[in-house]
């Protein structure tokens, strides 16, 4: 058929797959940023920084065991407010960078995951910006609003891929079904 063109197919990875690439993430990164932190902490006269009463709360907040409940929630919801801003930011930069200038991050490689505009193309600094704004500081947030945009759930996007124009794609296709069936007696 004569000007029928042929659709590019790009596979989504699935939820488990984007949670998995990000908790590698997380734990990686997060956790070299956090000894990091807590090293540079003792070193620099940031003490205006650690008086939570300056910003959100009535009295200091004990500072709990980091892993692993830093994995549940932002960073600065349970951290201090240096460690976890840290934190969050340096994850925050480390995202734009691998993943606006290369499409992947450590846990994506591994995962075999991209990230990729609406066409399946490089996503760029730009766009790599804005969805990781999402991803290191309002997670929860950022997926509760993206599962509410039509469009959004459509193509698994959370709120900031969604205001990026990217997605998260499969770049490893999956190995086809073997042709030996397995029966346990």
């Amino acid at each position: 058929m004569e000007g029928m063109e042929e659709r590019k197919r790009l596979y989504l990875a699935s939820w488990g797959e984007r949670l998995v690439a990000w908790l590698v993430d997380v734990i990686v990164i997060g956790g070299i940023s956090m000894i990091l932190l807590l090293f540079l902490r003792r070193f620099l006269p940031l003490a205006w920084l650690e008086r939570p009463q300056l910003f959100w709360w009535p009295r200091r907040m004990p500072s709990p065991p980091y892993p692993p409940l830093f994995l549940l929630v932002p960073f600065i919801l349970i951290t201090p407010w240096f460690t976890g801003v840290g934190a969050a930011s340096i994850l925050f930069i480390y995202w734009t960078l691998c993943e606006g200038l290369g499409g992947q991050s450590l846990g994506k490689m591994l995962m075999g995951l991209r990230v990729a505009n609406l066409e399946g193309g490089e996503a760029g600094l730009a766009r790599a910006l804005v969805e990781s704004l999402g991803k290191a500081f309002l997670l929860p947030l950022d997926m509760v609003i993206g599962l509410i945009i039509p469009e959004g759930v459509e193509r698994r996007q959370r709120l900031f891929n969604y205001l990026s124009s990217t997605i998260v794609i499969r770049i490893r296709e999956r190995p086809p079904p073997s042709k030996v069936e397995y029966v346990k007696t």
